[in-house]
């Protein structure tokens, strides 16, 4: 797996190559060599800031997430909100965390949330919306996946 990865984090062992075996990692499915290297590589991705930063943050917690890491991964999206331009997006990812660690009340507390401050011509929302439901009904909690589809239906 990842072979040439490999080879460029041995020759050259920089946040770069770490950040490229841990990608490489991830379509591998080979996560918990995902999340050390994209650990190891986190401090050049927060120095660059910015879509490094978001896309960095956003690799690394679904590696958390997959991994059944539901409390670093969460920490991981709270500790990176202000790099989020867009705060549907960020709330996006934490309810993914909220459904991993089965947190229903913040999470329908935080789809009020998002439901009271924005429109959706788009149907954005909405889309991530259900799949916040999707993600409860995954980890075993069909209830708070009911409410919070009844709530989007209602709103």
């Amino acid at each position: 797996m990842g072979g040439a990865q490999h080879q460029l984090v041995r020759r050259d062992s920089s946040e770069l190559a770490l950040m490229i075996l841990g990608e490489a990692s991830m379509y591998f499915m080979r996560i918990a060599s995902a999340i050390s290297a994209l650990e190891r590589s986190e401090p050049a991705f927060l120095l660059m800031g910015g879509a490094a930063t978001r896309g960095h943050n956003g690799l690394m917690t679904y590696a958390y997430h997959l991994n059944g890491k539901y409390d670093r991964e969460l920490h991981a999206i709270e500790a990176r909100v202000a790099d989020y331009p867009d705060i549907t997006d960020y709330r996006s990812i934490k309810l993914r965390a909220l459904a991993g660690l089965k947190r229903s009340a913040p999470a329908t507390a935080l789809i009020d949330t998002m439901l009271q401050t924005r429109d959706d011509s788009t149907g954005a929302l909405l889309g991530r919306i259900v799949s916040a439901a999707q993600e409860f009904r995954v980890h075993g909690d069909a209830a708070t996946a009911d409410r919070i589809l009844k709530r989007e239906r209602d709103w």
